[in-house]
This record gives C-alpha cells, sequence and structure tokens, in this order.
C-alpha cells in the first residue's frame, strides 16, 4: 500500500448520503446561504488529543466524512461511527 488516500466508490458515496439523509442532514451554508453541497470522494480523520499533551504516533482518531459548500468551501465533518458506517473506514488487506 502507497499511503495514497482510498477514494471511495459510488456505491459508499450513494451509502454515506442516504445515511446523511435519513438523519435529516439538510440545509444551506452556515457561511454563505449557498444550497448546493459536494461529497468528498475521499474519508478523513480527526486526531484525538492525548491528555497527556504528548504526541501520540499512530494517533487515536474519529474517521468522517467531508461535505464542502460548493461556493464558500465550508466543510462540515460528520463522523462514521455516528451514521452506521464505521466499515468505510476499514482499509483492505493486500
Amino acid at each position: 500500500m502507497n499511503g495514497a488516500p482510498q477514494e471511495l466508490t459510488q456505491e459508499q458515496l450513494q451509502e454515506i448520503l442516504t445515511a446523511l439523509e435519513d438523519r435529516g442532514v439538510r440545509g444551506d451554508c452556515p457561511r454563505c446561504g449557498n444550497a448546493q453541497w459536494s461529497l468528498q470522494g475521499h474519508l478523513t480523520t480527526l486526531p484525538l488529543f492525548h491528555p497527556s499533551g504528548t504526541i501520540v504516533l499512530p494517533a487515536p482518531a474519529v474517521p468522517a466524512c467531508m461535505v464542502l459548500c460548493v461556493r464558500c468551501g465550508y466543510v462540515s465533518l460528520h463522523a462514521l461511527g455516528v451514521l452506521g458506517l464505521m466499515h468505510l473506514a476499514e482499509r483492505p488487506t493486500p
């Protein structure tokens, strides 16, 4: 594996969209009021703060999907665990 981000398949993107819609995620951008959003084709992680203040590698993290406003670039993050989609964060074994 080369460490490059894994691109989501169309089926995975649809699974995320369905989970967001099922939970009532909708509305205009809170920054610019635009109603058009783009679901990004890659997942991201949010590193968790370690209480000791030291850097821990690999850092524990929350896997998330990103939805971006197509006008101003505002980023909305949604935790995969809450959406019931943690399986999307699992890397296939080579």
